[in-house]
């Protein structure tokens, strides 16, 4: 499990309290992004050339299908540029669109000659790696929460019921995505949650990613919270966010 030092010492962690927010969300929002100083390239080579390649399709690609994957390099060796690129499985291609856009232009600006690189948002997140991702797990986890805490132990306990719902829920769908509401008896309130995984993992993988950021949530009692990797991310509110 990665602890909260790790996860920030990892990636630039934009959002540690959430305010509270409207029915309509800003699907652009940056959460985190994260840039590995350790593993650079050099301005003008065949890496930057293939980043190119890659961040190029990606852009045009995702909007399709609110999914893409593509590798550029060699085939016999391995070497080259894997690239992954989400969006949130209930918004539309043009929503699509505009979030994977800000997400390879922070890529671009932000994480300049690095072989490994990653950003999330609110609607989408596109990572690149120089090491196989296909059909991989990812170990970073990352996360953003709300100060205030949930009202009960009761309400607290059905915030990871809710999740583990949709997630078997997901990991049976075609696009291995779930949302939905409930409401909690104990308090009045209305809780509502999305969970989903990328397209070129298993469904056996996607509940082992699941389960793995389900450990995170049962450390905290916010009154809502992303938790996300590259291969899946859970979120819920006591507010609507979709």
């Amino acid at each position: 499990m990665t602890s909260s030092k790790l996860t920030i010492s990892r990636c630039i962690l934009y959002i540690a309290i959430f305010v509270e927010r409207a029915a309509a969300v800003d699907l652009v929002e940056l959460l985190a992004v994260d840039c590995r100083p350790s593993n650079n390239f050099i301005a003008v080579s065949k890496y930057q050339n293939e980043l190119n390649i890659v961040l190029n399709y990606l852009q045009r690609a995702t909007p399709a299908t609110g999914f893409a994957f593509e590798y550029v390099g060699e085939a016999k060796t391995g070497s080259g540029i894997y690239g992954r690129a989400l969006c949130r499985g209930d918004i539309s291609a043009t929503e699509c669109k505009t979030c994977i856009d800000a997400a390879i232009t922070e890529l671009r600006q932000n994480c300049t000659f690095r072989k490994v690189a990653g950003a999330w948002y609110e609607g989408c997140f596109v990572k690149y790696s120089n090491q196989d991702i296909y059909s991989k797990l990812d170990r970073g986890r990352y996360y953003v929460w709300r100060e205030q805490n949930v009202s009960s132990p009761a309400s607290a306990k059905m915030v990871v019921e809710f999740l583990n719902h949709l997630s078997d829920k997901a990991v049976t769908s075609p696009k291995l995505f779930s949302k939905g509401e409930v409401k909690v008896t104990q308090s009045s309130e209305t809780l509502y949650g999305l969970v989903q995984c990328a397209l070129d993992i298993s469904a056996a993988d996607c509940k082992t990613c699941f389960s793995a950021l389900m450990c995170l949530v049962a450390r905290f009692s916010g009154k809502g919270g992303q938790f996300f990797s590259a291969t899946c991310t859970l979120h819920y509110e006591f507010l609507p966010f979709f």
